[in-house]
Parts: structure tokens; sequence; C-alpha cells
């Protein structure tokens, strides 16, 4: 075929394919109660399936985002007689985890959180605010985009280091994204502090679906936990967590070995406080639900997944069933139309294009309900 004769039958699909789009936009304006519902049915299933997915994704599937090399992460969880309930640890036992286990881990990091009233560009607010040791973002492998986190060292001296590294999206919601945000002073239950730095959004601290607005040392606990003064030197104080990362070519099952001679050591120091515990390691992609919740979160998930999926098929089958009737009631105008000379391919392709643009307003509605139903 010629060029030019390629160009212009190009030209004329092209032609006939924009007046179907107008054709099928004036067919969405025509029956407006039709396109009503079969949008807002499309958009309720796309839209409650993706929520679910995505609140699935973010607690059981996957791993801890925006940190360097999540895989080697491990959560490290006390243990009650028999070693069946889990739970959280005292700030000493984190020294203790920390300098005792240094052949298998590179870094052991201690975090909480709490609630705070902050002061920005507006009226007070309560936020989440998560309590961690010095180390934590070197540990974890976070990279600032602003100013700097904290010192290994921060974490020492009550309420000695009065300052906060901001989450990316508090910054640009509280502080409207401020270019000068670094060493400016913010009060924080009533206490003036000072931002270090800004971390950024990929990176939302190490509980899935928790987003603390910002991050304080903890020798700072009495100021953002008032009447905790006490807390860093008692031992009877568990409601810390514990992750620690992984040395290369270290398993996790010998880190495990590790923590149970460590178990031994406190066991023999501290009999009162260690009778009957020990410790579990597991790994942190699997710590978005407690350990203790993983298998019931795990088939409940299924439960809801199966049932959200299966509002999705009854929304598909009902959607087809009104374009059924509706290609019923327009039988006589396609015959019409055939009578007049249309090509039945053209009328197919016209069909296909309504569909089309049925498929993508619904689409767009239904990432609109998606947000929303993630939101809440």
């Amino acid at each position: 075929m010629p060029a030019s004769a390629s160009t212009a039958s190009s030209l004329l699909s092209f032609t006939a394919l924009r007046q179907d789009f107008r054709f099928a936009r004036r067919m969405l304006v025509k029956s407006p109660l039709f396109t009503t519902i079969v949008v807002l049915t499309l958009a309720i299933g796309i839209g409650l399936n993706t929520a679910v997915f995505a609140a699935v994704d973010a607690m059981l599937l996957r791993p801890l985002p925006g940190v360097r090399d999540a895989s080697a992460l491990m959560q490290i969880y006390r243990t009650s007689p028999g070693g069946q309930l889990y739970g959280s640890s005292s700030f000493l036992h984190y020294y203790d985890i920390r300098d005792r286990s240094k052949s298998v881990f590179s870094g052991v990091v201690v975090w909480s959180f709490q609630f705070a009233n902050v002061t920005a560009d507006g009226p007070p607010k309560t936020v989440a605010v998560q309590m961690v040791s010095g180390n934590y973002f070197n540990v974890l492998g976070v990279t600032p985009i602003k100013g700097r986190v904290f010192a290994d060292d921060e974490d020492v001296g009550a309420g000695a280091h009065p300052i906060v590294v901001l989450g990316e999206g508090t910054w640009k919601t509280m502080f409207a994204s401020d270019p000068n945000i670094v060493g400016r002073s913010i009060p924080v239950n009533g206490q003036a502090y000072t931002i270090v730095g800004v971390v950024p959004a990929s990176f939302n601290g190490t509980l899935p679906m928790v987003h603390p607005a910002f991050w304080v040392p903890y020798s700072q606990v009495a100021q953002i936990k008032p009447g905790s003064s006490g807390d860093l030197q008692n031992r009877g104080n568990n409601y810390n967590n514990i992750i620690a990362r992984l040395k290369p070519n270290v398993t996790p099952e010998q880190a495990r070995e590790r923590l149970h001679g460590i178990d031994r050591e406190l066991l023999a120091e501290y009999p009162n406080e260690y009778k009957d515990r020990g410790s579990n390691l597991v790994r942190q992609a699997d710590a978005g639900v407690h350990p203790m919740f993983r298998s019931a979160q795990v088939g409940l998930s299924a439960v809801v997944m199966i049932v959200v999926g299966i509002l999705l098929i009854i929304a598909c089958v009902n959607v087809a069933n009104l374009f059924l009737a509706r290609a019923r009631d327009r039988a006589r105008e396609m015959a019409i139309r055939l009578a007049l000379g249309s090509q039945r391919g053209a009328l197919i392709r016209q069909l296909l294009v309504e569909s089309l643009l049925f498929a993508l307003i619904a689409g767009v509605a239904g990432m609109i309900v998606a947000v929303w139903a993630i939101g809440i």
C-alpha cells in the first residue's frame, strides 16, 4: 500500500474513533440515570476492593517501606512462661539487648508511640509521636531530605535533647513546606523543641498504617509522657518495642540462640524480673500485626477479601444485566442503522468505545472511593 494511502487510512480510522467517543459521550449524557447507576455500582466494587487490599498489603504483605534492606530487620518480643505470649520491653532491657548482642546484630533500636499536643501554623493539635532511641534512623537506614536525623547519644540524659524530626507529610501539611524548617522552634506539650530534620514520605515509622507526625529521642520521655520520669530506670515498665538488624551472614536462628543466652544471663542477674520469661525473634515483615494475632488476622483478611471480591463480581453481573437490558432497548436502533448502510464492524466498535468510556469513568470514581475508604 502506498504511503499516502496508509496515511489517509490512519486519518480516517482516527476520525471514526473520535466520532465514536463523541457519540458515546452523548449517550452517557442522554441517559443520566443509567450512567449514574453503572458508574456508582462499579465504583463501589472497585473502591472497596482496592481499599481492603491496601490495608491487607500494608499489614501483612509489604515489607517495612522506606528503610534499607528491610529483610534483615527483626522484631524482638519478651515471652511469658511457655513462650506463648509476646510482650514489650523496658528501656533497660533494650540496653541489655543492644550491648550484649553485638555478635549477631549490627544495631538495635527501641521505639514507642505516644500522643502530644503541638502548635504549628494554626491551632494546637494532638498528634501521634514516636519516641525512639538515638540510633533509630541510622540503624533503619533512613536518610533525611532536609537537615539531619538523631545522633546515637541523643537518647541519653533525661530532658537533655528537646529536638524533633518531622515526617515529610507533617512538614507539608502543618508547616506549609517551610524551606527554613530546620532550626525552627515549635511548642510540644508546652515546651520548645527544635526541628533538626525532615525524613521522606516513603518512611512512615515502624508500625504499618500508624504514621507519626514526628519523632523525638527517648531522652524526652518525661516531657512527651508526663509522669513517666522514672520509666528509663524501671525494668517493670514494659511498653517499648525493640527492632534489631541482623549482621550480614547471620541467620535468624543464630540470633535467636544468642537471645536465649542473654535471657539466661539476665535471669542470673535479675531473677525476680526474668523468672519464667524469655525472648522471641520475629521478622519485621511479619510484625505489622502482633504475632499473637497474626494467624487470626490472616484468616480474617482472607474472609474480608473474599467478601469484597464477591461484591465486585455481583457489581459486574449487575452492570452486565443493565447493559443487556439497554442493548435490548437499542435493538431497533441498531436494525435501522444497519438498514441505512452502517457496517456491522463499525457498530461493534462504537459499542466497545461506549463500554471503554464507562470503564474509564467508573475506574476514576472507584479510585476516589478507594482513597476515601483507605482514609477511614
